[in-house]
């Protein structure tokens, strides 16, 4: 009681004084004293300069071929911000929750790697917030400035035992280290859920993705907090109360902060960003955990309740981080984060994700890259233009663990894999969905619209499944899986990772156009292949299976009807990047008749 009563009035007092979203502060964080000091050669100064009696996070950033100091790099310890001044000496008073102080690296230098980690070194930790803390960074320069370089984006790996790590190590890894050695200087961001509620998997998650070398360079991985990445036996810790989650009350905050202890001390700061070429990327932590509920299934007994947005004081460290771009009217932005942007409903969405699109927008070029729901989808926020006259895109990724790692496709049926994208100059040029163990240009399926599933020998089950019956009856639910009536007598295409502005499919026959493919509209079906894969090959029983979000399906009817009969056939999906004007042909000239693919 006196503990929850200490909460509840530290939160109305910061509503008093700053008139602000209420703050946690850790309890044995609440009465740091920073007159007590560590020396350090001279404690009161840095290359000449004088440090202020208040301020216990210092030091110095310089450049490792010189030894001189860099000029404003931004510091921060995911609160505040502050700068290096002319001799690339920084010093703030760091905010009580603080538990790392790292920088911004500018486009001008490499990402520092930890020598035998070979992980992103960027950050300091081990703070002692009673004393002044000092962490100097020294950057080892650029041979030439980054006018080219690529972005890995991984979704949900979400490993929850050694299979799985194995399968992401000699699969996922494996195939990455050799397809980006055809990229200019790639570098990887994971988009949260690296694990599946087991913490105790990260040193060996880390290790994977620390070893990818490419032509004699490792490859930096960021990594980005997912949902199933808070520790959610930490937030035990905390006295949250779950009927104030959507307002990101104090409690939520405790049990928010308790839940990513683990994440930081293993992979770094949740909140950062970072400098290459002319874009400015940005990772946030954009899960909100309010509570735990019990899961024994689980391997840490327990999973985190949790809503999507930014806190008040995130959006204000976004705003900042943002302002100190030069220029940002000609740069590109890369907004990455695990719960989708395009999840948000009504007026004001999840929490700030309206505000974050708005500071976007302010960009020559804008991005969102996330994952969170297993499949691909694209989105355009038509709403948000930015100063390059584009809209800000969405892009949510499939997961890289497909369907948690049960087969070699996802839920909705494109394969398990990885996401890269060619940035040249201030602008995504191109991107493609890339399959683990595939050939790039595959990039879809197409089916025949009269052929039923689920009539096979030797399945577990046999719900009988049909492309253009709408809704088909599945599972002990019954779930339903939903049919498009226009694909009867029709070619039916899957492409998994298009758009509804700029993808067209077109029906080639004998080195002759026939016709062009029609879109479905959005939600209007699911993958009735994979639902039967899921449901009648491997004795699945779950309406996830069964998902009609996901929406990339076309179709074409032949004079025939008869998709299966027709002979010397091809289909050529192009996509017009929309940001560079290139473009793509992908082609496919065989049917999908059995479960072998998936």
């Amino acid at each position: 009681m006196k503990r929850k009563l200490l909460f509840i009035a530290l939160g109305l007092a910061c509503l008093i004084s700053c008139k602000k979203e209420p703050v946690f502060i850790p309890k044995e964080i609440e009465k740091t004293d920073t007159t007590t000091v560590d020396p350090v050669d001279d404690p009161n100064s840095i290359a000449g300069v004088s440090i202020l009696e208040e301020n216990n996070a210092v030091g110095m950033v310089t450049d490792a071929s010189t030894g001189k100091g860099i000029a404003g790099v931004p510091v921060t310890d995911g609160y505040s911000w502050t700068r290096t001044d002319e001799k690339g000496v920084y010093q703030f008073k760091l905010d009580g929750r603080a538990r790392l102080v790292y920088i911004t690296v500018p486009a001008d230098y490499e990402i520092p790697l930890d020598v035998n980690a070979h992980v992103p070194a960027f950050y300091a930790g081990g703070l002692d917030l009673h004393k002044r803390n000092r962490n100097d960074f020294s950057l080892q320069p650029l041979g030439a400035p980054e006018t080219e370089f690529s972005l890995i984006m991984l979704g949900d790996p979400q490993c929850q035992n050694d299979s799985h790590l194995s399968r992401y190590t000699d699969e996922t890894m494996t195939d990455l280290r050799s397809y980006v050695s055809s990229y200019p200087r790639p570098y990887a961001v994971t988009l949260g859920d690296i694990v599946w509620n087991a913490t105790g998997l990260w040193p060996k998650m880390r290790q994977a993705m620390s070893n990818v070398e490419v032509s004699g360079r490792y490859v930096p991985f960021f990594q980005c907090i997912g949902n199933h990445d808070h520790t959610a036996t930490a937030a035990l810790e905390s006295k949250y109360d779950d009927t104030e989650s959507l307002a990101f009350s104090t409690a939520d905050r405790e049990a928010d902060y308790l839940s990513t202890t683990d994440f930081v001390e293993t992979f770094g700061p949740t909140d950062y960003s970072f400098d290459r070429g002319s874009a400015h990327i940005v990772v946030m932590d954009d899960v909100g955990c309010y509570g735990i509920t019990r899961k024994k299934k689980l391997p840490d007994g327990y999973t985190c309740d949790y809503t999507g947005g930014l806190s008040d004081e995130q959006l204000a460290w976004l705003r900042e981080d943002l302002s100190m771009v030069p220029d940002k009217e000609n740069k590109l932005v890369v907004f990455c984060c695990h719960i989708p942007f395009r999840l948000s409903s009504g007026a004001d969405g999840y929490k700030n994700f309206q505000n974050v699109l708005i500071l976007l927008s302010e960009f020559h070029e804008a991005h969102i890259m996330d994952a969170h729901t297993h499949y691909s989808q694209n989105h355009i926020h038509t709403n948000y233009v930015c100063k390059g006259g584009k809209p800000i895109y969405e892009h949510v990724h499939g997961a890289a663990c497909g369907a948690f790692w049960q087969s070699n496709s996802s839920k909705t049926g494109s394969p398990n894999g990885y996401n890269v994208y060619r940035v040249c100059g201030n602008s995504i040029a191109s991107w493609i969905c890339k399959g683990a163990r595939r050939d790039e240009g595959y990039q879809m399926r197409i089916y025949d619209g009269n052929r039923p599933w689920g009539e096979e020998s030797g399945l577990v089950n046999n719900y009988i499944l049909r492309w253009y019956t709408v809704n088909n009856s599945v599972g002990t639910g019954p779930d339903t899986a939903k049919g498009y009536a226009s694909f009867k007598d029709s070619f039916v295409a899957e492409v998994w990772d298009d758009d509804w502005a700029n993808w067209s499919l077109e029906f080639w026959q004998d080195g002759v156009k026939k016709g062009d493919f029609i879109r479905t509209p959005e939600k209007a079906c699911c993958n009735i292949a994979i639902t039967s894969f899921y449901y009648n090959k491997i004795g699945l029983d779950s309406d996830a299976y069964c998902s009609k979000v996901g929406t990339h399906y076309w179709y074409y009817k032949p004079s025939s009807g008869l998709p299966s009969s027709e002979k010397n056939w091809e289909v050529r999906a192009t996509v017009t990047y929309p940001f560079s004007g290139e473009q793509r042909t992908f082609t496919c000239s065989r049917l999908t008749n059995d479960y072998s693919e998936y």
